[in-house]
This record gives structure tokens, C-alpha cells and sequence, in this order.
């Protein structure tokens, strides 16, 4: 019993402590849709393009995060402009963070590739029900403390930079710049405090190996530094087999969870993703893993677009 119980604060406790105030999604397949990490993305394929992802976490156990993602983009016409459209919802325990975001993107010819610089505008909803089961002790000062009442919009702003060429591309991203503070008042929302406490600072980046015409290999990376939790990372290779069309790969978080993924390019347009995770801390007795799919469509795909299926 004491066993099952230490695994339930492992899996919750950063939810429990933190009110679910932490807005950057846990996603393995984190470029299928970049544009949750990253508003500079916005435009990048060159077409309209939609992704979108549904993720649930820690399988076997009722009230784990399960979260919702889609987002779109496309270039202006005529102009170096980008737009974006981010749609987003996480609920875990009896807690929703839903999220709505609109991002801008200057993009200018830098070199063999393309150098964008984003803004994101958005909109957070923090919801709590109270009639939902609890795990919390509420005489517990420090979960009253840290306790989410009712519900609370915020808004909320983000920053991006994303290069990209043929072969590789590498971005820095702050996507959100504010988090809930502590109790779930927005008095504190400006305190230097509560901003950069919970910065969230993204790195990303990969390259394409080419080893024969029809094999390639794909190395990616994501870094994630916070002033409060440090550095957390994720380490991804995808093999690139049959002109593009099967990518078989796997990876490792910071963690200690192992990841398997698998990508299908059916169409030019189309393209699905699958990844498992499985974790080798002490909560692999207690859940088989967690599971992520994934669907992206470019709308109106054009061959002389750059690689819009690599990202």
C-alpha cells in the first residue's frame, strides 16, 4: 500500500505542487506540431497546414493527463508573413488548462535556408471542479496553498526563432512568458517573481543524414531549461526509409523514459505518427506507458515547397 502510494506522488506530485501552472506540452513527437513550441514555425511549410495530436499519459491510471493539441499555419501571400493558429486542452486529476494562441512570423532568405522570427497573442483557462475526485489532503497547507480556485483566464504572450533548410534546422523558442501564480490569483500575474521563475527556455534541432538515396537519418534534439525544475531534455533518431515514406525510430528522455516511434507519409499531404513511452523509473509498475498519436495535412502541397515532410 505505502508502495502504491509513493508511485501516485511521483506521477502527480508536479501536478499537485504546481497547479498544472506549467504550459509546455509533453509531447514525444514534439515537431509534428511545432507550433506549440515554437511561434516562429508559423509559415514554415510554405502551404496551409494543419497538425494535430492526442496524447494520454501513465495508461492504467484514472485521472492522468490527457491532453488535446491542433494547430495551423500558413505563409501570407505575397509577403515574408507567417500566421498560426494553436488550440490546446490538458486535463489531469480535476484539474483543464485549455489554451488559445495566435502567432505572427517575419521570415526573410538566410543563407541556404530561411530565418523566421515569431510572436505569439494567446489566451489561458485554468479550471478546477471541485466535485471531482481529490488526491489532495486539503488541511494540508501546502496544497492550500497552491490550490486552484474555480477558474481564471490569463493572457499570455510568447517568442520564437526558427531556421531551416534542406538538411537541418535549429530554433529558440520562450512560448509562454507567464504562468499561473501561486494560488491561482492574478495579482502577482507582472511580479518578476512569478515571470521569470517559470520561464521555459526551448531549444531545438535536428539535421538529415543522408547514407544512401533512398536511407536517411534523422538525429533530433529538444532542450528544456527552467529556473525552477533545470534542464530536461529529449534525444530522438528516426531511420528515413522508402523516399520518405516510413520513418522507424526511438529516444530517450531526461526522465529515464524510453521512446519508440513510428511515422507513415501516405500522401504527400498526409502524414501519421505513433510513439510509446515507457518509463524505467519506479512508476513502470505501475503503468505500461503512455501513448501519443499524431495526423498532420498540408493543404495544397506544392513540390517546390522546402521539405515540408521533414518538419
Amino acid at each position: 500500500m505505502k508502495r502504491n502510494l509513493m508511485i501516485l506522488f511521483v506521477l502527480f506530485s508536479p501536478y499537485i505542487m504546481y497547479g498544472q501552472r506549467d504550459l509546455i506540452p509533453l509531447n514525444s513527437q514534439y515537431l509534428f506540431n511545432g507550433l506549440l513550441i515554437n511561434p516562429a514555425y508559423a509559415g514554415s511549410h510554405d502551404v496551409l497546414s494543419f497538425a494535430g495530436t492526442f496524447r494520454k499519459q501513465w495508461l492504467g491510471f484514472e485521472g492522468a493527463p490527457v491532453d488535446y493539441s491542433a494547430g495551423f499555419h500558413w505563409p501570407m501571400a505575397k509577403s515574408k508573413l507567417g500566421m498560426g493558429l494553436i488550440l490546446r486542452q490538458e486535463k489531469v486529476l480535476n484539474q483543464s488548462t485549455s489554451e488559445i494562441g495566435l502567432d505572427y512570423a517575419f521570415r526573410f532568405i538566410l543563407g541556404k535556408g530561411k530565418m523566421s522570427f515569431g510572436l505569439r497573442t494567446a489566451l489561458n483557462l485554468f479550471q478546477e471542479d471541485p466535485f471531482k475526485g481529490d488526491i489532495r489532503d486539503p488541511a494540508d497547507p501546502l496544497f492550500a496553498e497552491n490550490r486552484l480556485q474555480g477558474s481564471a483566464i490569463m493572457p499570455n504572450f510568447g517568442f520564437g526563432m526558427f531556421y531551416f533548410s534542406q538538411r537541418m534546422y535549429a530554433g529558440f523558442s520562450i512560448p509562454w512568458f507567464f504562468s499561473m501564480p501561486s494560488g491561482g490569483s492574478l495579482s502577482s500575474f507582472f511580479t518578476g517573481e512569478s515571470i521569470m521563475t517559470h520561464y521555459n527556455f526551448l531549444f531545438t534541432g535536428g539535421y538529415y543524414l543522408k547514407i544512401t538515396d533512398r536511407f536517411w537519418f534523422k538525429p533530433t534534439f529538444l532542450l528544456k531549461y527552467q529556473p525552477v525544475s533545470g534542464l530536461q531534455y529529449d534525444v530522438n533518431g528516426s531511420f528515413v526509409l522508402f523516399d520518405d515514406y516510413l520513418w522507424i525510430g526511438g529516444g530517450y528522455r531526461a526522465d529515464g523514459t524510453v521512446i519508440a516511434m513510428l511515422d507513415l507519409q501516405l500522401l504527400n499531404q498526409l502524414k501519421l505518427g505513433f510513439s510509446w513511452d515507457y518509463p524505467t523509473g519506479i512508476i513502470r509498475q505501475a503503468t505500461a506507458g503512455s501513448m501519443e498519436f499524431s495526423v498532420r495535412y498540408n493543404f495544397n502541397f506544392k513540390v517546390n515547397a522546402v521539405s515540408p515532410r521533414f518538419f
